[in-house]
């Protein structure tokens, strides 16, 4: 899933997820962060003892720097298949100049 926003130059902007992991497949779910198609975090969930009413959020946060006037975020899974990492509540938030 990606979302393009509107950017300030030169700006670090804070991204706030929280995450889990669908029970089934392989137990270690993992995936990536991407800011303009580039990886700006790799993240892990390992699934063991979580169940669909228990999935066991954790909150992540990633900091990068826009360069330009909108970014592209978006969040890709590394597991083939239905049973992958689970992302909610993404927040994005503007930390200031440089």
């Amino acid at each position: 899933m990606s979302q393009t926003f509107s950017t300030k130059p030169l700006t670090k902007y804070t991204v706030t997820y929280s995450l889990a992991a669908n029970p089934g497949g392989p137990a270690l779910k993992t995936g990536r962060v991407l800011v303009n198609g580039q990886n700006v975090q790799s993240f892990s969930f390992d699934s063991t003892g979580k169940t669909r009413a228990n999935m066991g959020y954790e909150t992540r946060q990633v900091t990068f720097l826009s360069l330009g006037f909108t970014a592209t975020l978006a969040f890709d899974s590394t597991v083939s298949g239905a049973f992958g990492p689970v992302i909610d509540d993404v927040k994005v938030c503007s930390c200031g100049l440089l």
